[in-house]
């Protein structure tokens, strides 16, 4: 498969496959073809040039984002419509197949997803307000969120998917654009994961939202890009770190969803065999 990435990018794809496909190895039947076919749509309509607003090739940024979600303990579902989440930008019938080929829910879920997506991007807090109105355009935000979906499983989505953007970013360049999103992050996501109880993605937000706004040169390794990990918890941790950008403990009384990833295939382009 012709993907247009730089070799880093293939490696971090070849990862986040590789775990995928070691996630659903621990599937029912059912749970494992329904990720199989997800992961197979979102090859099918994600051009190989596409990428989030943030850089990042959209492929990776999607599975990686997935890792995170199971991670939550979310369901299967949850894992297919994150995978899924680009779907929208694609164009044409979107839903229709979504709906046929991955079920209702999933639909469902990445329609919020888009909804979400859409707010954040028209409804913004604005940069020249006061500390006191920032804090309070923040907070509409957050409730306005909140309010708008039906299942809280896409809010969730969401953050995985900007915890994964703000790891992206921490290996970028220093531009008015980064700094943006890390305000954004710090002023809006970071609490909302807190206002939720989702402590690690919550730490990892606000770590790199700091670390982000912080920079004033570009860091050495510029090429670096988030990857999906491949080792076991260790003993006794509720949950292993995705790419971990934060040192903090892992969520109390969770359960770990991954118990054993198979290590990345070490080829040149990303493996396309299923299981």
């Amino acid at each position: 498969m012709e993907t247009g990435y730089s070799d880093t990018h293939v490696t971090n794809l070849q990862e986040c496959l590789a775990w995928l496909k070691g996630y659903a190895a621990q599937q029912n039947e059912a749970d494992r073809a329904l990720l199989q076919q997800a992961l197979a749509l979102a090859e099918a309509h994600y051009p190989a040039d596409a990428q989030t607003h943030a850089g990042e090739p959209l492929l990776p940024h999607t599975v990686g984002a997935a890792q995170m979600v199971a991670q939550l303990d979310l369901l299967p579902e949850a894992v297919a419509a994150t995978i899924l989440s680009g779907m929208s930008k694609q164009g044409g019938d979107w839903q229709l197949q979504v709906a046929e080929q991955c079920g209702q829910t999933v639909c469902s879920l990445v329609q919020g997803i888009d909804q979400v997506q859409k707010l954040t991007h028209f409804a913004r807090v604005d940069g020249l307000a006061t500390p006191e109105e920032r804090a309070a355009q923040a907070e509409t935000m957050r409730k306005m969120l909140l309010a708008m979906v039906s299942d809280i499983r896409v809010v969730l989505i969401k953050l995985a998917l900007r915890t994964r953007t703000m790891q992206y970013l921490g290996g970028c360049p220093d531009s008015p654009e980064k700094r943006s999103i890390a305000k954004e992050t710090l002023d809006i996501f970071a609490p909302l994961a807190n206002r939720l109880g989702v402590w690690q993605l919550k730490w990892q937000l606000e770590d790199l939202g700091f670390q982000i706004g912080r920079a004033t040169k570009t860091p050495k390794n510029t090429a670096a890009s988030p990857t999906c990990s491949t080792k076991n918890a260790p003993s006794g941790s509720t949950i292993s770190t995705i790419s971990s950008a934060s040192s903090k403990p892992s969520w109390p009384n969770t359960a770990s969803v991954i118990t054993t990833w198979p290590a990345a295939p070490n080829t040149s382009t990303p493996s396309t065999a299923r299981w």
